[in-house]
């Protein structure tokens, strides 16, 4: 069932990401349609996985993780609300950020905590690095400073996983880094005026990576 789940979110994917759509609310159904598609590799992989504490939590942020897709999708189609849209989805990806960060933290507490304010750190660093390659975040600094942070940790929890083998270690880098990818690919096409159809291809190719494999964990 699952290996059928993958083609389906496969064909879903590429046809969303490499077709011209006519409309926005076309490319809303797609784009809901490819969440959908990657909810259904995670739930096929949760009934297979043996860890119900890491599952759930897995679950609960890819979850998150297709609300929050379609709300950023939702400005194209009502750009009047855009502002709460964004907001609100940004919220959504940042909680489900979270609950990946509760499947992988295993940290003891002084690493954890000395880790968290690293991962603050540089995030404050990034965001003032993208600010002088000319992204002005204006209002939304401190949501995208905070939205850095939590997913610098989630990578962080994701590189102590290393000494668990490179097959779940490496494919849960992978997935991480694509998120971390993607999202700085997003930077520079919302608040930096950079948005083309080749930086849109590779931000939805890696972050469509991302959660595929972060699915596909539950079964390692």
């Amino acid at each position: 069932m699952i290996g059928i789940a993958c083609l389906l979110f496969l064909f879903v994917v590429l046809y969303y990401i490499f077709k011209e759509h006519s409309s926005a609310f076309t490319a809303l159904g797609w784009k809901s349609a490819s969440s959908f598609c990657f909810l259904l590799v995670g739930f096929c992989a949760f009934a297979a996985c043996e860890d119900r504490w890491y599952g759930g939590w897995m679950l609960a942020g890819l979850v998150l993780g297709a609300i929050g897709d379609v709300l950023l999708a939702l400005p194209f189609c009502y750009p009047k609300r855009k502002d709460f849209f964004f907001l609100t989805g940004l919220l959504f990806f940042l909680f489900g950020h979270l609950a990946y960060v509760a499947a992988l933290y295993v940290m003891p507490m002084k690493a954890g905590v000395l880790t968290a304010i690293c991962s603050a750190l540089l995030a404050l660093l990034v965001i003032a690095g993208l600010t002088r390659s000319k992204v002005d975040f204006e209002a939304m600094r401190l949501p995208s400073t905070v939205y850095a942070a939590v997913i610098l940790f989630m990578e962080a929890c994701a590189l102590w996983h290393l000494q668990d083998g490179m097959a779940y270690g490496g494919i849960l880098n992978i997935a991480t880094l694509c998120f971390v990818m993607s999202d700085l690919i997003l930077a520079f096409m919302l608040f930096g005026n950079r948005s083309t159809a080749r930086m849109t291809r590779w931000n939805l190719s890696l972050y469509y990576t991302a959660q595929l494999l972060l699915a596909l964990t539950m079964l390692l």
